[in-house]
Parts: structure tokens; sequence; C-alpha cells
């Protein structure tokens, strides 16, 4: 199971394919495919990046239930005092203040949003790319359903992200007409 965006790249190859023919030159498509590539690998970045400040906190997603923050309280080996009168629902408003990363228990998610680690999904086909991971619990993370909230790792590209996009599809470009001229 993976979860992944494509990015529709045919529209582009098609362009620089007619650009070719029009210099009367051989298509090499590999600088191209390099450029689609690396724009590709700016996007997993701001997705790392994303990733990052959202796990911590910035509202673009939910924060954890109380309760699971009373776990991870208990599991990072602290205890309350024994304290008369103290309820569990005084421990989960004490542990809802105290901000706990999300999704970084086993930091699997991040990681593999950086291509060449073990569960990212890097592709550039013929047509478009795609970019995601492999990791078993990502999918479900990215939908949501049932009591798990929607945490969306990977979005569309917004104009900021795709304004660093655009720098490698230009290098590329320029690479292909340097190749062809």
């Amino acid at each position: 199971m993976q979860a992944s965006i494509q990015s529709d790249a045919s529209q582009f190859l098609r362009w620089a394919d007619r650009i070719a023919q029009g210099l009367q030159s051989p298509m090499r498509e590999e600088s191209l495919r390099e450029g689609v590539g690396e724009a590709q690998r700016e996007y997993l970045g701001a997705m790392r990046r994303r990733f990052a400040s959202a796990s911590h906190g910035d509202g673009t997603w939910a924060d954890l239930a109380p309760s699971t923050k009373l776990k991870r309280y208990y599991e990072a080996g602290n205890r309350f005092k024994r304290t008369k009168g103290v309820t569990h629902a005084d421990r989960l408003r004490f542990v809802a203040a105290i901000p706990f990363p999300i999704l970084y228990i086993t930091g699997a998610g991040y990681s593999s949003l950086v291509e060449g680690q073990s569960d990212n999904l890097f592709q550039v086909m013929s047509d478009r790319v795609r970019a995601g991971s492999t990791v078993f619990h990502f999918p479900y993370h990215q939908r949501g359903g049932g009591r798990l909230p929607r945490r969306s790792i990977l979005i569309d590209p917004d104009a900021a992200i795709m304004q660093q996009m655009t720098a490698p599809l230009g290098q590329g470009f320029r690479r292909f007409l340097t190749q062809n001229v």
C-alpha cells in the first residue's frame, strides 16, 4: 500500500518534443526528465518542511487527542504525584496543554519523503512523475477515516511550491536546448 501524488508532465514533454521537431533535431529527453525529476525533488523537500511544521503544532493538522497525549506522557516515563482529589479529567486537561509531535513516533513517514530512502516512492515515467511513500500507515493518515483524523501529508503544489519547482524545469529545458541547437 502506498500514498502518492502524481504530476502530469506529458504536456510539458509534448511541448518540448514540438520544439525539438522544429529544430529538426532528435529529442534528447534525458535533460528534460532530469529537470522534471529535480522539480519533483523540490516538491518532496516542500512536503518535508510542511510535515515538520505541521507535526510540531503549526495548526495544519488536528492536535492529538488528550487521551493520546496522556498515553505518550506515561510512555515517556512521566508520572503524576499521588494527590487526593486529582481526577483523570484533571490529568487530561494538564497534558492537553503539552505540545507533542504528531506522526513522529518512528519517523518513518518523515524520512520516506527523501529520495533514496527505503520507503520513498519516486518515479519519473514517460508522461508523469510520482512521489510519495510506501510506509504502511501513510495512506491512512493521508485520507483519515473513522477515529483517525485526516492529516494530509502530500498536497497539490500551491503557487509558492510551483515557483520552487519552476527553476529546475527551466534548467532542464535550457540543457535540452543546449544539446539540440
